[in-house]
């Protein structure tokens, strides 16, 4: 197994499907009018399937939808962290993924659809425990993305483990001495 990556993922605009995924242990889904990906075998594959479920889109929405959506299917591993901010609680939820994509064809929901099974870690981190720089990269507007700036996907882990940001390496180094 390769080593984890993180992923920040959102539950919608205002954090309606928090509380679903935190019990149903999956990714916050979204994307509602977008078929089963389970045939898609490239990002291409994925764009085409969007382009033709939202015609009505611009290519540049199409593609970032698409984006996004091969992070989901395609790109995600078992082993990864996935970061969920919680709108309705203000607080961020870390979990691990532990299972392939699935289309959850048999929710009546269509937003509820497109998860991936997650073992929520913590699910009550407050948004003060984490350290401005990484609140940064955790303030895409994107469903799910990649998280690897300031040495993210540690500092994710340490986070899951303690309940606290221990910086970037950067911030704990000494500072220069004077050269006069």
């Amino acid at each position: 197994m390769s080593d984890p990556r993180a992923w920040l993922t959102r539950s919608g605009r205002y954090g309606e499907r928090d509380e679903w995924a935190l019990a149903n242990a999956v990714s916050p889904g979204g994307f509602d009018k977008v078929p089963d990906l389970s045939g898609c075998q490239s990002l291409a594959d994925v764009k085409a399937l969007v382009a033709e479920a939202l015609p009505s889109e611009s290519a540049n929405t199409i593609g970032n939808f698409a984006a996004q959506l091969w992070a989901l299917a395609g790109r995600m591993a078992v082993g990864d962290y996935v970061v969920l901010p919680l709108k309705t609680t203000s607080q961020v939820a870390i979990g691990r993924v532990t299972g392939d994509y699935e289309y959850r064809s048999h929710e009546p929901d269509p937003d509820k659809r497109h998860v991936r099974p997650v073992d929520w870690i913590r699910t009550d981190i407050p948004r003060s425990a984490i350290k401005q720089d990484l609140l940064y990269s955790l303030g895409a507007f994107s469903t799910y993305c990649q998280v690897s700036r300031n040495e993210a996907v540690a500092r994710i882990a340490m986070i899951a483990e303690t309940g606290s940001d221990p910086g970037s390496k950067i911030s704990l180094k000494p500072p220069l001495e004077s050269l006069s």
